[in-house]
């Protein structure tokens, strides 16, 4: 009898324990369906999310905010706005006299040029009493260089010299991607096709300074004009003005402006050709 009680109580224990880890298999399946059920709906909770924001985004843009000209989201300055900055700085340089605000009475095509310049501010200076001085100044060098009796003109070297002084004054930095006024005198070469055309499509007296077709030798004033425009270019691009940079450029512009070579041998380094242009 006893025998037969402890193999009954071996069979129970037996069942018990299978019936357990049954049980135990089943539980375990079902939490894991749960994780699984879980992981699956987060996922999916995750790119519903994404897709709608996507969705939205579709729906109402994000406006990227640039100092462009006309408020667009063009990548230029206006070719007025341009050659109001050529006309402000070949005053600045000549040292114009100012003229009272007040006093100064602008043509219809100065007072066109003073509004896209206005436009081309407004979008980078945000200070009103700022933007007022810097738009009377610039409409007294448009009426003080119309008025002028003598030669008015502007080397590209010394254009850069002003803007850079503008700029300052107006407290604003070249920024790479980003338009700014006074733009750089590359900017004005690409858009007239040279220095010279600029200096004539704003009424300023052209350069002398530069080749000639068919004349094999820079001047003093080609080699210092090459440097300032590809100083300029450099700060626009936000790139290091490095020798081997203008050996890059000058191999782009083959033909217009000197050699790297020839301009390391013009000014014996290339340290003293950038200092040459202050």
């Amino acid at each position: 009898m006893g025998r037969s009680w402890k193999g009954i109580a071996i069979v129970a224990w037996t069942t018990l324990t299978t019936l357990i880890a049954v049980i135990a298999v089943i539980v375990d399946s079902f939490v894991m369906s749960l994780i699984m059920a879980g992981s699956v709906g987060g996922l999916l909770f995750v790119v519903s999310s994404v897709m709608g924001q996507r969705a939205r985004s579709a729906s109402n843009p994000r406006k990227m905010t640039w100092m462009t000209d006309s408020g667009t989201e063009k990548s230029h300055t206006a070719s007025l706005a341009l050659l109001g900055a050529l006309l402000h700085c070949a005053a600045r340089d000549a040292e114009l006299s100012p003229r009272a605000s007040s006093a100064v009475e602008l043509d219809r095509a100065e007072q066109e040029i003073l509004a896209e310049v206005e436009v081309a501010l407004r979008n980078q200076v945000q200070d009103e009493r700022v933007l007022k001085k810097a738009l009377a100044e610039v409409a007294d060098s448009l009426s003080s260089v119309r008025a002028s009796d003598g030669v008015v003109s502007l080397t590209a070297a010394k254009y850069e010299k002003q803007r850079t002084a503008v700029l300052s004054e107006l407290g604003i930095a070249s920024a790479k991607g980003a338009s700014v006024w006074p733009p750089t005198s590359q900017t004005a070469v690409q858009r007239f096709g040279s220095w010279n055309e600029a200096l004539k499509t704003a009424g300023l007296a052209t350069s002398s300074v530069g080749r000639a077709r068919g004349q094999l030798r820079f001047d003093a004033g080609a080699y210092e004009k090459a440097i300032a425009e590809f100083v300029a270019d450099c700060e626009s691009r936000g790139v290091g003005a490095t020798y081997k940079a203008y050996g890059e450029y000058a191999a782009e512009h083959k033909g217009q402006v000197p050699s790297a070579a020839a301009v390391r041998k013009f000014y014996g380094s290339w340290s003293k050709a950038l200092a040459a242009i202050g």
